[in-house]
This record gives structure tokens, C-alpha cells and sequence, in this order.
């Protein structure tokens, strides 16, 4: 990250992670445009976007990670705001996902970032990066401490240099990170199960469904067809 390895990472509550405990800017809440060196201002930061979001209401679980490995033998990791309320607007709610590459490219996935107008915020946010002086900085356009909503967009961030990222607009792909797993077979209209996996014992050929919610509403479903071979 601007040409530092680094072997651990910091999830701050208010939609961003940075790669040192230091760097969490003593959990600040107001809004601040990148780049900026001001002493209590996130550093070494990726904000994804950084907004007074409330972790804390009705003590649910709203942030996640894990480390994943592609078909191409490359890992990434996610983190993931899922359905999580603004302090001041907690009828408004987010879902949103930063995912670090092993090519050192940066994803951004906004499933849902909407709208939180108070006397002290007027609903403004940052999707940008910064380094670790917070000399050097790189927002999305419009979206620098600025007024804005987003749905189903994706952006990323690309390495030029070790100063220098490049901002591209991608086709919307969040990872999928199921909240709930439910479990269906073709002749049974109720679920048979939840959960990742599902142990079954057919007499016949059949189908099943696996039917994931994610974050913001989203739902993913995938069949599994299989053939029963009668043994002599």
C-alpha cells in the first residue's frame, strides 16, 4: 500500500480500515477530505466510505473479514459494513465492501450508501485513500467530503507507482458473504436446512437449492443436481 508491505490491518467503525493502530485517527466521526495531515485525521487509510456510521445499535453484528483464495490461486481480503445503521439516521442503512487484491489493487463495492442529512454532517462522506502523512491522497469525484448517495457500484483503485493510484469505474461484483444460508429440495416447498453445508441421503434424483441472503437485501441462489446410482 503506497509501497509498503504490511502484515496486519484495522477496521475502523466508520467505514474504513488502516494498517496501524495509529493510523485509526482516535476514532474520529466527522467527515474530512483526503488529502489531509491533520493530527486526529485517519491515516495510511482506505475509506470505503467513511461516514458516522453506529456499530453499536441494537448490538448486532454488522462488520466483517476473511481471507479468501481465488480459482487463480490468489488471495484476497474482505471487509464488509453489512446493513449497518448511520448514528444520527438509524433508519438509513448501508452495505459496503473493500476488498485488498494480491496484486495490491484495491476494490470498493457500494451495495447501498444512502442518505443521512444532520445539522452536523449534511449527509457528507469520503471514498478516497490516503497515505500514511496523509500528504498524498486520492478521492472518487464528487465524493471528497462532499454530499452524495450511491447503489450498486463498484470502483477500484490501481497501483501506478508507489505515489500514485489510478481510480476506474468496474462492473458492479461484490464478494458474496452470506448472512443466512437456507437449504431447499425441488419436492419439499419448506427448507430442509441452513447453513454452508448440508448432509442428504436421496432415494432418487433430485435437485437442491441453496438460497443465500446478503448484505443490502441482496439474494443468491444455486441449484445442485444430483443423480442417484442404484447399486446391484
Amino acid at each position: 500500500y503506497f509501497g509498503e508491505t504490511y502484515a496486519e490491518f484495522y477496521i475502523g467503525a466508520n467505514g474504513y480500515i488502516a494498517f496501524g493502530e495509529d493510523d485509526l485517527g482516535g476514532g474520529r466521526r466527522d467527515p474530512f477530505s483526503v488529502p489531509n495531515s491533520e493530527l486526529k485525521v485517519p491515516k495510511n487509510c482506505i475509506l470505503g466510505p467513511f461516514q458516522d456510521w453506529d456499530p453499536s445499535y441494537n448490538n448486532a453484528s454488522y462488520i466483517f473479514y476473511k481471507n479468501i483464495e481465488t480459482s487463480h490461486d490468489k488471495k484476497k481480503l474482505i471487509v464488509s459494513w453489512c446493513d449497518i445503521p448511520f448514528r444520527d439516521c438509524l433508519d438509513s442503512i448501508g452495505s459496503f465492501q473493500i476488498v485488498l487484491n494480491e496484486d495490491s489493487s484495491i476494490e470498493n463495492h457500494l451495495i447501498k450508501k444512502p442518505a443521512c442529512y444532520t445539522d452536523w454532517h449534511k449527509n457528507k462522506a469520503t471514498q478516497g485513500i490516503q497515505n500514511s502523512l496523509g500528504t498524498i491522497g486520492f478521492a472518487v469525484e464528487g465524493r471528497n467530503n462532499e454530499s452524495w448517495i450511491a447503489e450498486s457500484e463498484s470502483i477500484k483503485y490501481i497501483p501506478l507507482n508507489n505515489l500514485t493510484y489510478e481510480i476506474d469505474s468496474v462492473k458492479f461484483s461484490p464478494e458474496i458473504l452470506a448472512k443466512e444460508i437456507l437449504w431447499f429440495e425441488e419436492r419439499n416447498i419448506y427448507e430442509i436446512g441452513s447453513g454452508k453445508s448440508l448432509s442428504v441421503s436421496p432415494q432418487e434424483n433430485t435437485v437442491y437449492t441453496a438460497v443465500a441472503s446478503l448484505c443490502g437485501s441482496q439474494v443468491f441462489e444455486e441449484k445442485f443436481s444430483i443423480k442417484v446410482i442404484p447399486t446391484p
